[in-house]
């Protein structure tokens, strides 16, 4: 005797919306409403769709039950051919094949060995059932027709007598009035908006030039006096080459002859309302003149004199980062900071005057040479 049994899984579902196989799966069904589709065109009827849901494994029993009158069968009988029905469709799963169910769908695994059901177009819907799709367009609407002409020109009527006046134009003023009385909301918006960008314009101009002056304040600090510097330094501690002039030679350099005073300036303290971050600064050394090779002079070239650290630890490594040598000697709490280098010609010793006054500061002077 031969049993369809995909045959009955098809009859049950028109009259019933969950038709399982034991241990695999249910059959459900769900109402799916009219559908129009406006691109192609067609209305499709109230329809009932078939999905497969592998966590209803449990065996209700309709689908033996059913078997079981159909073919005049025991109970026993009907559910070995179900359950043998089901290893089969469990065989050809497993090896990656598509079960196939007449008028219903397909059945498969996909990659990550999750079963998937495919459903064909039939419609189980007993109230629906065998209606096609219509094709339905839109029904194009004429425009209604103007109740009275529409002319580009202006109407031109002969020998017609003034009964009265003329209708006056409507003002710009009017229509402005009209416009701003029905959009009050967009014009506050807008207002706010200019009143808002007008504030951050003229507040950000004040604030730019706090920043630039507390920057200038942090990063470069004013030079002082030469009767402060001198205050700071005792007369005995004076070096002696600051007391020599600087004089030019015939091809216009600047050399130290011995009677000028060095121009030397000192940091003042910042502002108490500037805010300065802390700077960890290593206690300064005393840096003496190496010895210079046989042949060779040892020249030192003064930039600047400062009690601030901070400004010696910069401007050292901002001589360091030029590719020259520091100098810097303390005396008390000032820390003069130059440019040590050796040379061999009078002319090697102005060059590097004129590269440090360049690159450093235009009152640097030689005090060793």
């Amino acid at each position: 005797m031969e049993v369809d049994i995909s045959k009955h899984i098809v009859e049950l579902l028109y009259e019933q919306d969950v038709v399982s196989l034991p241990g695999l799966g249910s059959f459900v069904g769900s109402y799916k409403s009219a559908v129009v589709d406006q691109v192609s065109g067609t209305v499709a009827p109230p329809a009932k769709t078939i999905t497969f849901d592998d966590n209803l494994r449990m065996d209700d029993g309709l689908l033996i039950d059913t078997i079981g009158k159909s073919y005049g069968i025991t109970f026993d009988t009907a559910t070995d051919l179900v359950q043998n029905y089901v290893n089969q469709i469990r065989e050809v799963l497993d090896r990656r094949e598509i079960v196939s169910f007449t008028n219903l769908g397909r059945l498969y695994r996909d990659f990550e060995q999750n079963l998937q059901f495919l459903p064909d177009l039939t419609n189980f819907n007993t109230e629906s059932h065998g209606l096609p799709d219509v094709k339905a367009y839109p029904i194009a609407t004429p425009e209604p027709e103007p109740l009275f002409p529409v002319v580009d020109q202006p109407l031109v009527v002969e020998n017609q007598r003034s009964s009265g006046p003329l209708p006056s134009a409507v003002s710009l003023g009017r229509l402005i009035n009209h416009w701003l009385r029905d959009n009050v909301l967009l014009v506050g918006i807008l207002a706010t908006v200019v009143v808002v960008l007008l504030l951050f314009s003229l507040l950000r101009g004040p604030l730019d030039e706090a920043t630039r002056s507390n920057e200038t304040q942090v990063n470069v600090p004013p030079p002082v006096s030469d009767e402060e510097y001198k205050n700071d330094f005792p007369p005995e501690e004076v070096p002696r080459e600051q007391k020599q002039p600087l004089t030019s030679d015939k091809q216009g350099a600047i050399v130290d002859d011995g009677t000028a005073e060095e121009e030397v300036r000192t940091t003042t303290t910042p502002p108490k309302n500037t805010a300065v971050p802390p700077v960890v600064v290593e206690k300064p050394a005393v840096t003496t003149p190496a010895p210079a090779p046989a042949g060779d002079k040892t020249g030192i070239i003064a930039i600047g004199a400062f009690k601030d650290q901070a400004n010696v630890a910069k401007l050292v490594a901002k001589i360091s980062a030029a590719g020259l040598t520091p100098y810097k000697t303390a005396s008390g709490d000032i820390t003069r900071v130059g440019v040590q280098f050796t040379y061999s010609t009078p002319a090697e010793l102005n060059a590097m005057l004129s590269t440090v006054r360049k690159k450093f500061d235009s009152g640097a002077i030689i005090i060793q040479r």
